[in-house]
């Protein structure tokens, strides 16, 4: 089916006239207009019509366009309802209770179809409803069908002629006055009255253009017999008649009279079921459609009758206004989807079809955004890990680089540290001889005049402890110490007062046997050091006690030493090589008497701080 090409029928009694279009909705284009004369193919029945039309738009290369076909309006009804304001599914209910009360009237089923129009005459929500009897339209589609003529559309003629007009003339979709259509045609016509763009009455008409064809048959056949040639002559004998030139007795004459009679009938009729806002309006402009519209004199005639301008409503096709083809061409726009007030009549289970293949395209489109969004999501996430697997390796590779480094860093470190190892004997040596003498120099600046050190050296040395004591508060187990510095004492005691000067010594080995370097002294916490203090008698003992306290105190500055205290606890393990010397003289000095003391002396701070 070509889908571009969209075309209308206006099936007649004697023709099929045919409207072209090309596209849909704004994008429809008027082609052209094409007519079937049905008494020159000599067609005598309807089976005869739909079968010689499915071959005359077979070779007019139509019949694979969409059609709407045309309901003559004398098998249709309509009428303009006024509804309250609701939405598009309540009105659709409203319309339909409206619609089985008008087909009340009998017991047949009815089809209709509805279309919303402008507001205004007191009309706040005016709804034109189209009634047709369902068994017309399922004919009518099963003759098509059954000649292979394709139908997706069923309309009204009467309302093809408001769509025509309304198409041509847009300026009457605003026009408030009243505008009279006539469609005259062969067997019937229609009468419609539109204002507004509100149809507000569409009604069919009696008359037909047959009654002047009559009326020229019989004024030729009283002056002479009609050949086959005169028959085919109608047509033409009427386009060139001149009713205002007719007697008024005449079958022309009277013919006109009854169109005159019935059109104030019609007009008369409308008048009488309108509402106060436009019954007594005048109207305001008359169009004429339809074959019999041709019919010379008819339109000068008609002015004369009602006094008003009479125009001509059709097509333009080749620089003349075509009337026969309105109701064709007011189909077609039916058919293109561009009519000012689409209605249809089509079967509602057509229209679902319809309706759901008028959105076929819109889920095809919705799927296709649909799976292109999926497709553009998965891209998106693709170029997203793709994204992340880079990152990832770039972090895998700097991890890589950071585990060498560790690496390093941990053999620099371990480096560090034996580095650091081998330079604390070293360090501990350098600051060794400083804290030495700087024990020395505290203990001469605290010493007072009646006390003296004879001997001063690492606690080591003079417990001969060793590794023993590697803290300067573990004198625990002192029992078990003192008796091991007893038996080592038969051994050389390494020491400040021991022989240890080496070849480089400066004080004679007679004088002093237990001297040592101070660099030479073992890296200890604390310091031992022995003397005496004088008493003035044997009685004196507290008085001396008192001033070896306040040595102590003294000593206990946190300048070079910590927390100094005595020694008389562990007097069991003490050194008396060193002392002898001191006691037996002064046992064989009865003159001075002396108290002897032995302090320990930890240093403030470690000889060598490691962080």
């Amino acid at each position: 089916m070509n889908k571009k090409r969209r075309i209308g029928l206006d099936i007649g009694s004697t023709s099929v006239k045919v409207s072209v279009f090309e596209g849909e909705g704004k994008r429809a284009r008027f082609v052209e207009c094409r007519e079937f004369d049905l008494t020159e193919e000599g067609i005598l029945n309807e089976g005869e019509l739909y079968r010689g039309l499915h071959d005359w738009l077979a070779g007019q290369k139509l019949l694979d366009a969409r059609v709407c076909v045309g309901i003559p309006q004398f098998l249709a009804t309509t009428s303009l309802a006024d509804f309250p304001p609701a939405k598009p599914s309540q009105l659709g209910s409203l319309v339909e209770q409206e619609a089985r009360q008008m087909g009340d009237f009998t017991d047949e089923h009815f089809l209709h179809g509805y279309v919303s129009v402008k507001p205004g005459f007191g009309r706040n929500n005016p709804v034109l409803i189209g009634l047709c009897r369902e068994e017309v339209i399922r004919e009518k589609m099963r003759a098509l069908d059954t000649a292979a003529i394709p139908c997706d559309n069923v309309s009204m003629s009467g309302l093809a002629v408001v769509n025509t007009l309304l198409k041509l003339h847009p300026e009457c979709l605003n026009d408030t006055k009243p505008i009279l259509i006539l469609d005259l045609g062969k067997m019937n016509s229609t009468a419609i009255v539109l204002a507004g763009g509100q149809p507000l009455f569409i009604g069919s008409m009696s008359f037909g253009g047959e009654a002047f064809e009559r009326a020229i048959r019989e004024k030729v056949t009283t002056h002479k017999s009609l050949g086959s040639s005169g028959e085919a002559n109608i047509g033409t004998m009427l386009a060139e008649a001149d009713l205002t030139q007719e007697s008024p007795h005449s079958d022309m004459w009277r013919a006109a009279k009854s169109l005159d009679s019935e059109i104030q009938n019609i007009v008369e009729h409308w008048r009488s079921q309108e509402r106060e806002e436009l019954s007594e309006v005048p109207i305001g402009r008359v169009f004429l459609c339809g074959g019999a519209s041709r019919v010379g004199g008819l339109r000068k005639w008609l002015e004369d009758a009602f006094e008003i301008h009479m125009e001509l409503l059709g097509p333009e096709i080749g620089g003349e206004i075509r009337p026969e083809f309105a109701v064709a061409y007011g189909i077609g726009l039916e058919s293109a989807e561009t009519s000012a007030l689409p209605l249809s009549l089509l079967p509602p289970e057509i229209v679902a079809i319809k309706h759901r293949l008028k959105r076929f395209p819109i889920a095809v489109c919705a799927a296709a955004v649909l799976l292109l969004s999926i497709l553009g999501f998965e891209l998106s996430v693709l170029r997203r890990c793709n994204g992340v697997m880079e990152e990832m390796s770039h972090y895998e590779e700097q991890l890589g680089q950071c585990e060498t480094l560790i690496r390093k860093i941990d053999d620099t470190v371990g480096t560090s540290v034996k580095l650091e190892q081998l330079m604390t004997p070293l360090a501990e040596s350098v600051n060794r001889s400083g804290r030495v003498l700087k024990a020395l120099e505290a203990i001469s600046r605290s010493c007072a005049d009646d006390m003296w050190f004879y001997y001063l050296a690492d606690a080591a040395s003079y417990r001969a402890w060793g590794g023993y004591e590697t803290h300067p508060d573990d004198l625990q187990d002192v029992g078990r110490r003192a008796r091991k510095i007893q038996k080592d004492q038969k051994k050389v005691v390494v020491g400040i007062f021991e022989t240890g000067l080496g070849k480089g010594g400066t004080a004679t080995d007679v004088e002093f046997p237990n001297i040592l370097h101070a660099k030479d002294v073992r890296n200890e916490a604390a310091m031992v050091g022995a003397g005496f203090t004088t008493m003035a008698d044997k009685a004196g003992y507290s008085d001396a006690l008192k001033r070896v306290g306040e040595l102590t105190a003294k000593l206990s500055d946190k300048t070079v030493f910590g927390r100094v205290d005595t020694m008389e606890d562990v007097s069991e393990g003490a050194r008396t090589d060193v002392s002898m010397p001191w006691t037996e003289f002064l046992l064989k000095n009865k003159n001075v008497h002396a108290m002897p003391f032995t302090l320990r002396m930890p240093y403030a701070e470690p000889e060598v701080t490691q962080e």
